[in-house]
């Protein structure tokens, strides 16, 4: 007996790709089978009432182990200026040695926190390119980083709105006109002060607006809605 191509039988596909290429060859990139190829087949069996049975194939073509080479970082915007930061302190925050086994997972953990340390100092634009060299017969990759760092803001006007003296003084003790502006201290505040700040505030009641001419950024803090404890 014949079915014909059901209406579903092209999400059903959807969802098979979807798992193949997230779960199946996420996997295989994690464990250095960089150019592993993965190929899915959906056909559907048959339709009892409501209920679809459906056979799913995955075939994988896993290719060569390769293993990671040399990692260099470049700036994307002079490849002849240097970075901000020591190209060594950069290849500490990549959870891979040299030779160690190629795993995407940990590139992208490294590339995380990378951009979490230009963006704790200032550097809330920079962006990563990363760029790979595949080398076929070895079988290695050599990576480099292409970091776009853009501009480093400070910090301008810092904006209380509370009934409350005390949230502004922390505040103000904490958040100087001129330092190096960093998000993650302002997240750091909200947890370390919880106990004296209104009991509904988060960082929706917070707004920072960016002056991409003075390169500093403008925060408010608005608590004065927010119910005091």
């Amino acid at each position: 007996m014949r079915y014909r191509q059901h209406p579903h039988d092209s999400d059903a596909k959807s969802l098979l790709d979807e798992f193949a290429e997230v779960g199946v060859k996420g996997t295989l990139h994690d464990r250095g089978y960089f150019r592993a190829k993965v190929e899915t087949e959906a056909k559907l069996l048959g339709v009892d009432g409501q209920e679809q049975r459906y056979s799913f194939v995955i075939s994988i073509a896993k290719g060569s182990l390769y293993r990671l080479g040399t990692v260099h970082f470049a700036n994307a915007a002079d490849p002849h200026s240097a970075l901000a930061f020591p190209s060594t302190e950069l290849r500490n925050l990549i959870p891979l040695a040299r030779g160690d086994v190629f795993n995407v997972s940990k590139i992208r953990q490294g590339l995380e926190a990378i951009t979490k340390l230009y963006g704790s100092n200032g550097y809330v634009d920079a962006t990563i390119e990363p760029d790979t060299q595949v080398y076929d017969d070895r079988p290695l990759i050599d990576l480099v980083l292409n970091i776009d760092e853009q501009s480093q803001y400070r910090i301008g006007k810092v904006l209380m709105v509370s009934p409350d003296t005390n949230v502004n003084s922390f505040v103000s003790a904490n958040l100087k006109t001129g330092q190096v502006f960093n998000k993650e201290v302002i997240e750091q505040l909200l947890r370390r002060y919880k106990s004296v700040l209104p009991g509904d505030v988060s960082e929706r009641d917070i707004s920072i607006a960016r002056n991409t001419v003075s390169k500093t950024v403008n925060i408010t803090f608005d608590f004065w809605t927010c119910p005091l404890r």
